[in-house]
């Protein structure tokens, strides 16, 4: 009997390091906590008891920490330690994501698991059709553009059957938030776009909003905040976005990979030291072409062991001789309009040797999938974003930076602050107040 008894007691108590969570329906922030874990499919179902709810967290919190490249230990440990409901808040509080992005994301799923049994078009039937045409899968069709956008269409297209202006109009702007030329026809890229199916959408979503992860609850000063699928990046202070640029990333081949890094100079008028896979791969091939082509572009032989000594001739580079010399001599691209990092390099602090800069081939702009790189990230207008950077820095040291600017000198400033960047990898992205505009797994990661 005093066996069982202890057994008793034994069970009514909470687990050894696990606080009490509380029952769905008892703390609104609990709540939410265990709808973002199922959001986030960390749980298959709302937890329905302590055990479940903290399995799901803890889930959530490796997961995390996987992301920002650190360990999960210190932030599991501070959660056995919990001793009260206000601790146990807290801690949910200094792990959620607190952006308005990411909530107008998670609508977006909802919304999505919403439009699962919404009509879709028979595109072989229309896809050549232009303007003045009828055909009754045109109004599917406009529906679910309209659905794609997060528009409401006014009464007179409900039903409206005809490929008319207002179509092409809708068709254009989906091409647009799904990275595809703006062309207004049923292109097979905007066929496929259009035809994902519901649980493809959910998928991108739902791993999308994983990726929020990756960052701190609350950002907070100068960010940069890269995502690689859409191409874009933003500069951020706080909360506030003060402007996207496009950029180029890394080909599939050779993708950029996810990080947290930080940065804190600047170096105008950049060298060049390129990687062996690109001599190997690039370089060497097009020298044995033409055995101009590396001193045409600003390249020069420099032996590393020495400092400030001259570069190699290349007049006394002999045929067939390079790669030879490469196992001594260092290639390296003087600044210049050939520089393949262009006129600034924002210099990361990371391994992956991953910087952003910019690019002499400003013409790839013009392209609307921009996976084309080794690895780095080329930024559009690059003036423009060194320009709100400089803000914090002295009157003196900026006219240095100006000065520098104008000159073939390679020079390295200080911002005055250090920017926090986030290269993420999140291809659905919210738009309007319940949307998500899905760009291509260019990585195929989800």
């Amino acid at each position: 009997m005093r066996s069982l008894i202890l057994l008793l007691l034994t069970l009514s108590l909470p687990l050894q390091g696990q606080p009490l969570w509380p029952a769905p329906g008892q703390a609104p922030w609990a709540d939410h906590w265990y709808q973002l874990l199922v959001d986030l499919q960390f749980s298959a179902e709302r937890p329905a008891d302590a055990a479940q709810a903290n399995l799901a967290s803890e889930r959530l919190v490796r997961f995390q920490a996987s992301l920002q490249g650190r360990s999960p230990d210190p932030t599991l440990q501070k959660l056995t330690q919990i001793g009260s409901a206000d601790e146990l808040q807290a801690w949910v509080n200094g792990i959620a994501p607190s952006y308005q992005a990411f909530e107008r994301l998670r609508a977006a799923l909802h919304e999505e698991l919403k439009l699962a049994s919404l009509p879709r078009p028979d595109f072989t039937e229309i896809s050549a059709y232009s303007l003045g045409q009828a055909h009754k899968e045109l109004v599917p069709l406009r529906r679910l553009l309209a659905a794609r956008l997060g528009e409401t269409l006014p009464p007179h297209l409900v039903n409206r059957d005809v490929w008319d202006p207002p179509l092409i109009d809708a068709l254009r702007r989906f091409q647009r938030e799904s990275q595809l030329p703006e062309s207004g026809r049923l292109t097979p890229e905007t066929i496929a776009a259009l035809s994902m199916d519901n649980q493809a959408r959910l998928a991108a979503i739902r791993f999308s909003l994983r990726q929020w992860l990756q960052l701190p609850p609350k950002l907070s000063g100068d960010a940069i905040l890269v995502n690689l699928p859409h191409y874009q990046l933003m500069a951020l202070e706080g909360k506030k976005v003060h402007m996207v640029l496009p950029v180029i990333i890394g080909a599939p081949e050779t993708p950029t990979p996810r990080f947290n890094s930080r940065f804190s100079t600047v170096t105008l008028n950049p060298s060049w030291t390129p990687p062996w896979s690109i001599i190997r791969g690039e370089l060497l091939p097009a020298y044995r072409r033409d055995s101009n082509s590396l001193k045409r572009q600003g390249f020069e032989l420099i032996d590393p062991k020495t400092p400030g000594s001259l570069p190699l001739p290349w007049q006394s580079v002999a045929p067939g001789q390079l790669p030879d010399l490469l196992s001594q001599y260092q290639l390296k691209q003087k600044p210049g309009s050939n520089n393949a990092l262009g006129t600034a390099r924002l210099n990361l602090v990371n391994s992956n040797a991953i910087f952003l800069h910019d690019t002499p081939n400003r013409k790839l702009f013009r392209r609307s999938q921009r996976a084309l790189s080794h690895g780095c990230i080329r930024i559009q207008d690059i003036d423009r974003l060194l320009s709100y950077l400089e803000r914090n820095i002295p009157l003196p040291e900026r006219q240095k930076l100006q000065y520098a600017k104008k000159s073939r000198d390679s020079f390295t400033q200080r911002l005055g602050t250090t920017a926090k960047v986030y290269i993420v990898y999140m291809p659905a992205w919210p738009k309007g107040d319940n949307g998500a505009s899905i760009a291509a797994d260019i990585y195929n990661l989800i």
